[in-house]
């Protein structure tokens, strides 16, 4: 329904080999969807959003004329999130997002959690030290 309202000429297929639960291949213009999967209504919401806003609307929105300047949406959204990220980790004295799967926004709600001692503050992994040890000069 939503790729129908968005005027989105797509395939929606069923695979129960794919270890992830929805791919994307834009050349083919298909969403492959893990059927041994269950998904909650929260699990579709956010995967709406995800695969459709930001994986299917890798094209150029805004005009049937190709020469014109406009913007690649999902682009935008990556380099949007980038610089959010970046800003909120040079203005944050505490790892946050290494807690687990939570987002700039729910930093607060974080930052409580570990002030009271139900979750525990993660360090960022020091990624140079882990190189240098797999790395065989």
């Amino acid at each position: 329904n939503v790729l129908k309202e968005m005027n989105l000429n797509w395939d929606i297929k069923i695979n129960e080999v794919q270890s992830s639960k929805i791919s994307v291949v834009p050349e083919e213009k298909a969403i492959n969807i893990n059927g041994k999967v269950l998904f909650s209504e929260n699990d579709l919401k956010r995967l709406i959003v995800h695969e459709i806003g930001t994986h299917v609307s890798r094209v150029k929105r805004g005009t049937t004329i190709t020469e014109n300047p406009n913007v690649f949406v999902k682009d935008y959204i990556y380099l949007d999130g980038y610089y959010k990220v970046k800003k909120f980790l040079e203005n944050s004295k505490k790892n946050i997002l290494y807690t687990g799967i939570v987002g700039i926004d729910e930093s607060d709600k974080i930052n409580t959690l570990i002030e009271k001692k139900i979750i525990k503050e993660m360090e960022a992994p020091n990624l140079e030290s882990i190189l240098k040890k797999i790395i065989i000069k």
